[in-house]
C-alpha cells in the first residue's frame, strides 16, 4: 500500500491544467490564419499527443 502524501486536489489539478493548456493551444491553432513548419492537422496531432510539450513547441515555433 502506498503512503503518498500528495493532496487529493493536486492529483486532479495537474491533468486538468494539462487539458486546459491543450484546449488553449488548439483554439489558437484554429484561429491562426496560417502556421509554419507543419500543417494545422499535424500541429493538432502534436499538441494532443505530446502534452504539454506539443503545445509548448507550437507556441514557440508556429
Amino acid at each position: 500500500m502506498l503512503n503518498a502524501e500528495v493532496p487529493l486536489p493536486l492529483i486532479y489539478l495537474l491533468p486538468l491544467l494539462a487539458v486546459a493548456f491543450d484546449v488553449y493551444c488548439l483554439a489558437r491553432l484554429y484561429r491562426a490564419r496560417s502556421v509554419e513548419r507543419l500543417s494545422k492537422a499535424q500541429w493538432a496531432a502534436v499538441i494532443c499527443v505530446f502534452t504539454p510539450f506539443g503545445g509548448i513547441s507550437f507556441l514557440m515555433l508556429a
